[in-house]
């Protein structure tokens, strides 16, 4: 009896030994579990808002252009690239054909170099686009 109320002892104190690393490995798996739900929604929100845009772009940005960076924040588009042979501007001019896309200006001036003319715009996304 002295033995089995000896290993009783020694089971409880390891077991309130790891109690608090087991409640933070739950609260770890409860934080994930919402992250997972989070990326599913904007995963979903991605598919709807930006895969259509990204299309879109594509098909009106000419061959001889091409971006280097693309950024969406908060209903807002930044896309920064070069035109090879052509002026940047007749970009502006095609992009502001685009349904969804709304205000497309420069943010930046304009610069030639030797890939081509360097450009940085910006345009708010008004609603998404067509698929």
């Amino acid at each position: 009896m002295v033995q089995n109320r000896r290993a009783l002892s020694a089971l409880t104190h390891q077991i309130e030994t790891f109690t608090p690393e087991v409640d933070q490995v739950l609260a770890d798996q409860s934080e994930a579990d919402l992250l997972a739900g989070r990326l599913t929604v904007l995963g979903t929100e991605m598919d709807k808002r930006l895969l259509p845009l990204l299309r879109r772009l594509s098909d009106t940005i000419p061959n001889d252009m091409y971006l280097t960076g693309f950024q969406y924040r908060e209903g807002r588009v930044e896309l920064s690239g070069v035109a090879k042979t052509r002026p940047a501007s007749e970009l502006v001019a095609a992009l502001n054909r685009i349904e969804c896309l709304k205000n497309v200006a420069p943010k930046a001036p304009f610069t030639t170099t030797a890939q081509g003319e360097t450009f940085t715009l910006g345009a708010e996304v008004v609603h998404p686009c067509a698929s």
